[in-house]
């Protein structure tokens, strides 16, 4: 048997229910489409010029591998400026944003060489920063041929080479399968396409003491160099461990020339002859 008192309390519990009711209708009625890939809406551009200091490449929450490009602006203080009059200097692996100071981090640049002068021979690249480093496609709007989203950054050289990058959080990827692209495409009539890792360049040219190691097997390098801080006096080591891959072309070290442009470098070839032929220039 029901008591007297819920069957009154019935109606008085609905009536103030129903003011409440309305005003989720509303809010449901007046709320915006729940967006799926939030990520998609990110610009990674913003106050990627002016000084801005911010750094458009690709990371991770988190993440300690933050590949991008480096340019020759003079406001380049997280490696990249989005004004196109700016030459690309490098893809290095190490950066950061919003310190100001002196320009942080940009170590170990890799570069990219479709072909060399004096017959396409590699002790003719130019493998100095001021030599190499190339402008951008222009876009028609007047900006830059880069594109960038969460976990990944990409650029069109003016050398007609397409750059892509990614990273896992220790690891910065510059070559990889996806979207079905090479991610270093060179033009297609490239016969000797080249990786330039350049050991000493950070963004203050502030290298000391660094060493090269080359395994001729697998074409890995081990390097390491002591940089100088963005504040203050201090210093630091840093360490980069690099496999390369080519899809479609076999890998070949230049037993003449693996190296230029350096002095003062420790460097070792593991076992694989009696004479592993390296050459440094001052």
């Amino acid at each position: 048997m029901r008591s007297p008192t819920s069957r009154l309390s019935l109606p008085l519990l609905v009536l103030s229910l129903s003011p409440y009711a309305s005003l989720i209708r509303y809010v449901a009625a007046t709320s915006p489409p729940f967006i799926t890939d939030p990520a998609s809406l990110v610009n990674l551009f913003i106050g990627t010029t002016n000084g801005g200091h911010v750094f458009p490449g690709a990371t991770l929450p988190h993440g300690m591998a933050k590949p991008g490009m480096d340019t020759d602006s003079p406001g380049n203080q997280a490696g990249y400026d989005a004004n196109p009059i700016y030459n690309a200097t490098g893809f290095s692996q190490l950066h950061d944003q919003g310190t100001g100071g002196g320009v942080s981090l940009s170590n170990f640049k890799l570069w990219p060489f479709a072909s060399c002068p004096d017959g396409d021979t590699f002790n003719a690249c130019p493998t100095s920063v001021d030599s190499r480093k190339v402008l951008r496609n222009i876009l028609p709007d007047g900006s830059p041929d880069d594109a960038a989203e969460p976990g990944y950054f990409a650029s069109n050289l003016s050398t007609g080479i397409r750059v892509e990058l990614t990273a896992t959080r220790r690891t910065a990827l510059h070559r990889q399968v996806s979207r079905r692209t090479p991610w270093y495409t060179f033009p297609p009539d490239t016969a000797n396409p080249r990786i330039l890792l350049d050991v000493t360049d950070d963004g203050q040219y502030s290298s000391t003491r660094p060493a090269m190691t080359l395994d001729p097997n697998t074409s890995r390098v081990i390097g390491s160099a002591d940089f100088q801080a963005s504040f203050g006096p201090g210093r630091y080591r840093v360490y980069t461990c690099v496999d390369f891959a080519g899809d479609g072309y076999e890998l070949v070290r230049n037993p003449f020339y693996p190296l230029l442009s350096l002095t003062a470098l420790e460097f070792r070839v593991l076992p694989w002859n009696t004479e592993p032929g390296c050459k440094t220039h001052p």
